[in-house]
């Protein structure tokens, strides 16, 4: 699976919670959960960089978890999946 990098603008509309599609994995509504309140508190640039990087890196872990990768799927459309 290819996770696009963290310059990719779909990251910040899954943090900012622009965008709330229904995740599959229950770790990942927990993360994002988090996510977009620790942004909600503080919106600087800092913050949402530091985010994003937790967000991406939540997935590298959990990069073969089909529920995942269909979490990875709603926020980004489609996934080159490997």
């Amino acid at each position: 699976m290819i996770i696009p990098d963290e310059s990719d603008p779909s990251w910040m509309k899954a943090i900012s919670g622009e965008e709330t599609p229904k995740y599959e994995l229950l770790a990942t509504k927990i993360i994002l959960g988090r996510l977009t309140l620790i942004y909600e508190m503080d919106p600087t640039p800092e913050t949402a960089q530091r985010c994003v990087a937790e967000l991406r890196a939540f997935f590298m872990w959990n990069k073969d978890l089909p529920k995942a990768q269909a979490d990875l799927q709603k926020i980004f459309g489609k996934v080159v999946i490997r």
